[in-house]
C-alpha cells in the first residue's frame, strides 16, 4: 500500500512538472534575458548602415506583463572604428549616458502553444539620454517548449531629433533623423 502512495504522488509529480513546462503562462514565470541583439539602421542620402550590440539586459513577468530591458549603449559597434568613435562620443554621448531602456507592459499576455508565434503590444517608455517618450511597440513572443526558451522579436522608428541628438553629416549629407531598431531576445525562466 505504501508503494503504490509513493508511486502515485511519484507520477503526480512528473505530470505536475511536465504540465508547468507545456504550460508557463499558468505559473506567473519571472524571465531574464538570456541572450540577444538589438540592431539600429540608419541611412543618409548616399549610404545605409548598421550598428549592432548584444549586451542587452531585462525581464519580462509572464503573470503581469510588465517588462524592462535595457541596452548597453557603449558596445554598439557598427564595424566601422571612427564611426563608432564619433556615435559613441559626439552623438549618444555615451560615457555619460550609457543605457538605452524600455520599461512597460505588453497589452495582453497571450495562451502559449509551443512553437507558436504570438503576436503583443507592448506599451511603456523609451528613456535615451535621460530623455522619456512613450511608445508602443508590435512585435512577436514565441514560447520553445522543447528548448526551455522565449523569443522576442520586435522592430520600431524612432526620430533622432526626439532625444536631442544632432544628426550626423557625412561630407556634406546629413543622416536621416529616422532611426530603425529591431530586436531579437532570448528569455529563459529566471533561476533562483
Amino acid at each position: 500500500m505504501l508503494r503504490k502512495s509513493i508511486h502515485n504522488l511519484a507520477l503526480s509529480a512528473i505530470i505536475l512538472l511536465f504540465t508547468v513546462s507545456l504550460c508557463p503562462d499558468l505559473f506567473g514565470q519571472q524571465l531574464e534575458v538570456d541572450s540577444g541583439e538589438v540592431t539600429f539602421f540608419g541611412s543618409t542620402q548616399i549610404e545605409n548602415f548598421s550598428g549592432v550590440t548584444e549586451d542587452v539586459t531585462g525581464s519580462l513577468n509572464l503573470e503581469t506583463g510588465e517588462f524592462n530591458f535595457k541596452v548597453d549603449l557603449r558596445s554598439l559597434d557598427t564595424g566601422n572604428s571612427r564611426r563608432d568613435r564619433n556615435m559613441h562620443e559626439d552623438y549618444l554621448e555615451t560615457d555619460e549616458y550609457p543605457y538605452a531602456e524600455f520599461t512597460g507592459s505588453l497589452a495582453s499576455i497571450p495562451d502559449f502553444d509551443n512553437g507558436e508565434e504570438h503576436e503583443v503590444k507592448a506599451q511603456g517608455t523609451f528613456l535615451l539620454k535621460e530623455i522619456s517618450r512613450d511608445i508602443e511597440v508590435t512585435g512577436s513572443l514565441t514560447y520553445d517548449g522543447n528548448e526551455g526558451f522565449w523569443r522576442i522579436k520586435a522592430g520600431f522608428t524612432t526620430l533622432l531629433s526626439d532625444y536631442d541628438i544632432s544628426r550626423p553629416r557625412v561630407l556634406i549629407v546629413r543622416m536621416r533623423d529616422e532611426v530603425e531598431l529591431d530586436v531579437n531576445l532570448v528569455l529563459r525562466q529566471k533561476q533562483d
